[in-house]
């Protein structure tokens, strides 16, 4: 089971109101609406932004590749993303 919604996500202010935007899945599933005046939209590019980021972290652990380069993370480095992994999971 999936710990949240697989991305990509988006988001637009193509909702009932115009005041708020909307984080959906490709496949138009709500993921989250965002209203915070004048940073909305900035909160929603962030919010959707979220998968991607989570991706590039686990394959920052793992050393895996990285826009074609090999990236290797120890010691404080490789905990902290260890932990940041770990609170977008729930642990």
């Amino acid at each position: 089971m999936e710990a949240f919604t697989p991305g990509p996500w988006s988001h637009s202010f193509e909702s009932v109101d115009p005041e708020w935007a909307i984080v959906t899945t490709s496949g138009g599933a709500v993921i989250a609406n965002v209203n915070a005046d004048h940073r909305q939209e900035a909160n929603a590019r962030l919010i959707a932004a979220a998968p991607d980021m989570l991706a590039m972290l686990s394959n920052l652990l793992e050393g895996g590749l990285i826009v074609g380069l090999t990236v290797e993370i120890t010691g404080n480095a490789r905990q902290a993303v260890s932990d940041l992994i770990a609170k977008t999971e729930g642990r």
